[in-house]
């Protein structure tokens, strides 16, 4: 599965950046593709699809695993995008519960448990510690999505903890 998922979002980057498909049905210059999956193998791209991969990885398996859930989000989609076409961008708003699907599987399986380091451009006070300015700051988002005096019962797949009406967007 995880393979099929990884040339899938692979396949999705590289229309957006390139216009063609690399991998799977409907590669049309098929040398082309082995030297640029060849060259991939040490770029930024390679990283976003296997996160990408990871990510829709777990939220199948979640969904898998809670089929209440997944009973939910298929009648959202019948209710909101129908059976006669696939859901599209401009459905998004429209399907909170799977979005805040996403967001649960975001929250248990950060694809990046320790962000980014960070440096503190003030003095300032984090957690009731002092913190100088020009201090490096690690952030474990993996901790403060389980931690129990934030989330009511952490460990738990529960969308429902986090549905609310989205929009793409925010500015407007």
């Amino acid at each position: 599965m995880k393979s099929r998922l990884s040339e899938l979002s692979f396949n999705i980057i590289m229309r957006i950046v390139a216009g063609k498909r690399y991998f799977g049905v409907g590669v049309e210059d098929y040398e082309e593709a082995r030297q640029f999956r060849r060259i991939i193998n040490e770029t930024m791209l390679l990283a976003g699809t296997d996160t990408s991969a990871v990510t829709i990885e777990w939220a199948m398996s979640l969904l898998l695993n809670h089929p209440k859930v997944l009973a939910k989000a298929r009648d959202e989609l019948d209710n909101q995008v129908g059976h006669n076409r696939l859901a599209d961008e401009p459905d998004l708003p429209k399907l909170h519960y799977l979005h805040s699907i996403l967001n649960e599987t975001f929250r248990l399986f950060p694809e990046a448990p320790l962000l980014v380091p960070h440096e503190s451009s003030d003095d300032s006070m984090v957690g009731g510690f002092d913190v100088p300015r020009g201090t490096m700051l690690l952030v474990n988002a993996w901790a403060l999505h389980r931690d129990p005096k934030i989330w009511d019962d952490p460990t738990t797949f529960r969308p429902e903890r986090l549905v609310k009406p989205i929009s793409l967007y925010p500015l407007e």
